[in-house]
């Protein structure tokens, strides 16, 4: 005799099915699975496969940010075409002049050359222990060599801060500063320094402003800024300025004012 077969079973016993499984249960019996639908689907505790994982990445993979692409994108109809083309030797190149090095550099000219004679530290420690000093601004750092790190910075007060102390230490790792330039050269430290110089009997009425400071020491390099008592006037008997010179040019020793017929010496 033929064994009676047991009664089916629902997926849902003692209670009602949810909304659209019914539904969902008489169409697959219909139509049958849509393919790209059971492909999207995940079932609860069961884990996708790395082919799955790849062919549907997050949503977040997918998010835009429009300013972060057009800093990628070549797609720009302002670009302004620099350079002039030519031919060196048989290979195509492109000349650049001194004013359109300058432009292209211009960006840069708050950026400073970190160098490590003894190995780089990771770079994200480098950026933390630079940021914690309290900078005003932003700052970016990236490796340049195995001795050498970019540090971009976006203010003058930043820059001027980390330049002319010279040298930083961070836990181990001893770091020297330098201004960069487009002439940059790993193997060859920049001559371009930051050097105090003293400016001695300044009569006291051309402390009054910065003026002339800034007069008497672009006589000698790029000023940059003074220090406290000079800006307070609380060492009337000399003056300092810190100046941008270059090492390897002429140094001047001294630097003469006229006053009512009254020649001044500061050496």
């Amino acid at each position: 005799m033929e064994e009676p077969r047991p009664a089916a079973t629902t997926p849902f016993p003692n209670q009602s099915p949810p909304d659209g499984a019914v539904q969902g249960q008489q169409q697959a019996q219909t139509e049958g699975p849509a393919p790209t639908e059971t492909a999207a689907r995940t079932v609860p505790g069961q884990k996708r496969s790395y082919a799955r994982t790849v062919q549907q990445p997050s949503a977040a993979h997918f998010q835009h940010d429009p300013l972060r692409a057009a800093k990628k994108t070549f797609l720009d109809g302002e670009m302004q075409r620099i350079g002039t083309d030519c031919n060196y030797k048989g290979e195509p190149g492109i000349i650049y002049s001194t004013e359109e090095t300058e432009f292209l550099a211009s960006r840069l000219k708050f950026t400073l050359v970190g160098k490590f004679s003894h190995g780089l530290p990771n770079l994200n420690f480098l950026r933390n222990r630079i940021v914690k000093l309290g900078l005003k601004g932003s700052v970016n750092v990236g490796r340049l060599n195995f001795k050498h790190v970019l540090i971009r910075l976006n203010n003058e007060e930043d820059f001027s801060r980390l330049w002319l102390r010279g040298e930083w230490t961070f836990d181990n790792f001893h770091m020297r500063v330098f201004k960069w330039s487009p002439d940059f050269d790993p193997h060859t430290e920049s001559p371009i320094a930051p050097v105090w110089i003293k400016l001695p009997g300044l009569p006291v009425h051309l402390f009054e402003k910065k003026m002339h400071y800034l007069q008497f020491a672009a006589k000698i390099g790029k000023p940059l800024r003074m220090d406290e008592p000079t800006a307070d006037l609380s060492r009337p008997d000399l003056a300092r300025v810190c100046v941008e010179i270059d090492l390897t040019a002429p140094k001047v020793q001294a630097v003469t004012c006229r006053l009512m017929e009254k020649h001044i010496d500061n050496k």
